[in-house]
């Protein structure tokens, strides 16, 4: 994290460019499948930041992550994005995702104390207020949050299969029910 930060650069657009090439690849087949990128925790946020920068991914998952960033400097030091809530919550990002399909499971996320012994104490909480950030979504987007916004699961119950469900769809897969 130092290093990346002493040069400018940040461990999450490190992240990000992994993210980046397999859509890349998967973009050079010339394949009329649209791509798409999902994630849990961790994740769900690179999904998010990614799909932010990079038109050609028509669907991003999200999921265990979206949701308020008001505690966000109780959270690991990696995330720490300088300036970055004095214009971007997560409603904002996943704003720039739209028109294109976003699923977005409010579910629990990984929870995890990290003591500091020499560096940076964190803890790491599934997200809060995900029902008001996907309000604040709507009112940002608009007319574009209109079909390409699903949201599963209430009261942080996973949902995984309603998700699973979701993303299957946008992307013209089969899926086959396990039950």
């Amino acid at each position: 994290y130092r290093s990346a930060f002493e040069l400018g650069r940040h461990l999450i657009g490190y992240e990000v460019q992994k993210v980046l090439a397999a859509v890349d690849w998967f973009a050079s087949d010339d394949s009329p499948r649209p791509i798409g990128v999902v994630g849990y925790g961790e994740g769900g946020m690179l999904a998010a930041y990614a799909a932010a920068v990079d038109e050609r991914i028509g669907l991003v998952g999200v999921c265990g992550f979206f949701g308020s960033r008001e505690r966000i400097w109780e959270q690991p030091i990696d995330r720490n994005v300088f300036g970055l809530l004095n214009h971007f919550g997560d409603a904002e990002l996943a704003a720039m995702v739209l028109p294109r399909t976003l699923v977005i499971e409010n579910s629990l996320g990984p929870e995890l104390e990290i003591p500091g012994d020499g560096g940076a104490p964190a803890v790491l909480r599934s997200p809060e207020g995900v029902a008001a950030e996907v309000e604040r979504l709507r009112e940002l987007a608009g007319d574009a949050a209109g079909g390409s916004l699903t949201v599963v699961g209430a009261d942080q119950r996973c949902e995984h299969g309603a998700a699973v469900s979701a993303i299957a769809t946008a992307l013209r897969l089969a899926v086959e029910d396990s039950a």
